[in-house]
Protein backbone atom coordinates (compact mmCIF):
# COMPACT_ATOMS: atom_id res chain seq x y z
CA UNK A 1 0.00 0.00 0.00
CA UNK A 2 2.80 2.38 1.13
CA UNK A 3 4.16 2.47 -2.58
CA UNK A 4 1.31 3.17 -4.21
CA UNK A 5 0.48 6.11 -2.12
CA UNK A 6 3.65 7.45 -2.40
CA UNK A 7 3.80 7.30 -6.01
CA UNK A 8 0.57 8.98 -5.83
CA UNK A 9 1.51 11.56 -4.27
CA UNK A 10 4.81 12.09 -6.01
CA UNK A 11 2.35 12.53 -8.86
CA UNK A 12 0.48 15.16 -7.44
CA UNK A 13 3.77 16.81 -7.46
CA UNK A 14 4.35 16.22 -10.98
CA UNK A 15 1.32 17.61 -11.73
CA UNK A 16 1.12 20.70 -9.69
CA UNK A 17 4.52 21.66 -11.67
CA UNK A 18 3.01 21.35 -14.80
CA UNK A 19 0.53 23.57 -13.22
CA UNK A 20 2.32 25.94 -11.91
CA UNK A 21 4.51 25.92 -15.13
CA UNK A 22 1.78 27.73 -16.61
CA UNK A 23 0.30 29.96 -14.32
CA UNK A 24 4.25 31.26 -14.40
CA UNK A 25 3.39 32.92 -17.79
CA UNK A 26 0.34 34.34 -16.82
CA UNK A 27 -0.44 37.98 -16.03
CA UNK A 28 -1.95 38.66 -12.88
CA UNK A 29 -4.79 39.76 -14.25
CA UNK A 30 -5.51 36.84 -16.10
CA UNK A 31 -4.42 34.82 -12.63
CA UNK A 32 -7.09 37.05 -11.06
CA UNK A 33 -9.48 37.32 -13.66
CA UNK A 34 -13.17 36.37 -11.94
CA UNK A 35 -14.66 33.05 -13.18
CA UNK A 36 -17.45 30.79 -12.64
CA UNK A 37 -15.74 28.01 -10.43
CA UNK A 38 -15.75 26.48 -6.99
CA UNK A 39 -13.28 29.49 -6.47
CA UNK A 40 -13.66 32.61 -8.41
CA UNK A 41 -10.18 32.53 -9.50
CA UNK A 42 -6.93 30.74 -10.66
CA UNK A 43 -4.77 31.76 -7.50
CA UNK A 44 -7.45 31.32 -5.03
CA UNK A 45 -8.33 27.97 -6.65
CA UNK A 46 -4.31 27.69 -5.99
CA UNK A 47 -4.37 28.83 -2.81
CA UNK A 48 -7.08 26.25 -1.90
CA UNK A 49 -5.30 23.48 -3.25
CA UNK A 50 -2.18 24.61 -1.02
CA UNK A 51 -4.28 24.89 1.71
CA UNK A 52 -5.82 21.38 1.83
CA UNK A 53 -2.01 19.97 1.38
CA UNK A 54 -0.83 22.11 4.05
CA UNK A 55 -3.94 21.16 6.55
CA UNK A 56 -3.90 18.00 6.17
CA UNK A 57 0.10 17.74 6.35
CA UNK A 58 -0.24 19.30 10.27
CA UNK A 59 -3.16 16.65 10.91
CA UNK A 60 -1.19 13.82 9.75
CA UNK A 61 1.56 15.37 12.37
CA UNK A 62 -1.10 14.97 14.79
CA UNK A 63 -1.20 19.03 15.18
CA UNK A 64 -4.51 21.02 15.29
CA UNK A 65 -5.33 23.72 12.91
CA UNK A 66 -7.80 26.39 12.95
CA UNK A 67 -7.61 28.53 10.21
CA UNK A 68 -6.62 28.08 6.39
CA UNK A 69 -2.77 28.36 5.94
CA UNK A 70 -3.14 30.90 3.53
CA UNK A 71 -5.14 33.22 4.94
CA UNK A 72 -2.57 35.91 6.12
CA UNK A 73 -0.31 34.88 3.05
CA UNK A 74 0.92 38.84 1.92
CA UNK A 75 3.29 37.78 -0.45
CA UNK A 76 3.70 37.24 -3.95
CA UNK A 77 2.35 35.37 -6.68
CA UNK A 78 6.11 33.59 -7.45
CA UNK A 79 6.27 33.12 -3.49
CA UNK A 80 2.34 31.48 -3.32
CA UNK A 81 3.63 29.37 -5.94
CA UNK A 82 6.87 28.14 -3.80
CA UNK A 83 4.67 28.00 -1.18
CA UNK A 84 2.54 25.15 -2.79
CA UNK A 85 4.60 23.39 -5.19
CA UNK A 86 7.16 23.19 -1.29
CA UNK A 87 3.92 21.72 0.50
CA UNK A 88 3.47 19.69 -2.52
CA UNK A 89 6.85 17.89 -1.82
CA UNK A 90 6.37 18.10 2.12
CA UNK A 91 3.10 16.07 1.62
CA UNK A 92 4.70 13.09 -0.29
CA UNK A 93 7.92 13.17 2.49
CA UNK A 94 5.60 12.95 5.15
CA UNK A 95 4.13 9.85 3.13
CA UNK A 96 7.26 8.42 2.48
CA UNK A 97 7.94 8.27 6.37
CA UNK A 98 5.35 6.72 7.19
CA UNK A 99 5.83 2.84 8.08
CA UNK A 100 3.98 0.29 6.14
CA UNK A 101 1.37 -0.42 9.14
CA UNK A 102 0.51 3.08 9.82
CA UNK A 103 -1.80 3.42 7.06
CA UNK A 104 -4.61 1.15 8.31
CA UNK A 105 -4.29 3.46 11.74
CA UNK A 106 -7.37 5.94 12.27
CA UNK A 107 -6.54 9.55 12.96
CA UNK A 108 -9.07 11.26 14.85
CA UNK A 109 -8.64 14.94 13.99
CA UNK A 110 -11.29 18.16 13.88
CA UNK A 111 -11.82 19.99 11.12
CA UNK A 112 -11.56 24.01 11.33
CA UNK A 113 -14.88 24.31 12.50
CA UNK A 114 -14.29 22.09 15.31
CA UNK A 115 -16.12 19.23 14.46
CA UNK A 116 -14.65 15.69 15.05
CA UNK A 117 -13.97 12.75 12.54
CA UNK A 118 -11.87 9.82 12.29
CA UNK A 119 -10.40 7.97 9.08
CA UNK A 120 -7.76 6.20 8.35
CA UNK A 121 -4.16 7.89 7.09
CA UNK A 122 -4.54 5.64 3.50
CA UNK A 123 -7.93 7.28 2.72
CA UNK A 124 -7.14 10.35 4.02
CA UNK A 125 -3.71 10.21 1.50
CA UNK A 126 -6.23 9.29 -1.21
CA UNK A 127 -8.75 11.95 -0.36
CA UNK A 128 -5.98 14.63 -0.64
CA UNK A 129 -4.88 13.40 -3.76
CA UNK A 130 -8.17 13.49 -5.05
CA UNK A 131 -8.89 16.76 -4.03
CA UNK A 132 -6.04 18.36 -5.48
CA UNK A 133 -6.94 15.94 -8.97
CA UNK A 134 -10.56 17.58 -9.16
CA UNK A 135 -9.10 21.22 -8.18
CA UNK A 136 -6.42 20.72 -10.97
CA UNK A 137 -9.22 19.84 -13.37
CA UNK A 138 -10.73 23.06 -12.47
CA UNK A 139 -7.48 25.02 -12.95
CA UNK A 140 -7.06 23.94 -16.99
CA UNK A 141 -11.06 24.97 -17.58
CA UNK A 142 -9.75 28.28 -16.24
CA UNK A 143 -6.75 28.52 -18.39
CA UNK A 144 -8.44 27.70 -21.35
CA UNK A 145 -10.72 30.71 -20.12
CA UNK A 146 -7.57 33.06 -20.19
CA UNK A 147 -6.40 32.09 -23.34
CA UNK A 148 -4.25 29.45 -23.20
CA UNK A 149 -4.48 26.08 -25.32
CA UNK A 150 -1.59 24.64 -25.14
CA UNK A 151 -1.69 22.51 -22.24
CA UNK A 152 0.09 19.34 -20.86
CA UNK A 153 -1.37 16.42 -19.72
CA UNK A 154 -1.84 16.31 -15.87
CA UNK A 155 -2.88 12.54 -15.80
CA UNK A 156 -1.87 10.03 -13.58
CA UNK A 157 -1.65 7.84 -16.80
CA UNK A 158 0.91 10.05 -17.98
CA UNK A 159 3.01 10.53 -14.83
CA UNK A 160 3.07 6.77 -14.72
CA UNK A 161 4.55 6.60 -18.67
CA UNK A 162 7.46 8.24 -17.28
Amino acid sequence: MKTQLVKYTEYNSWANRHITDIINTLTEEQIDKVQVSSFSSIRKTLYHIWDAQGIWTIRLKVGVVTEWPSKNFTGTTKDAIDNFLNSSREFTSLVKGFNDGIFHDTLQYKNIEGKEFNNTIADIVMHVMNHSTFHRGQLISMFRDVGITKLPSTDFIAYCRL
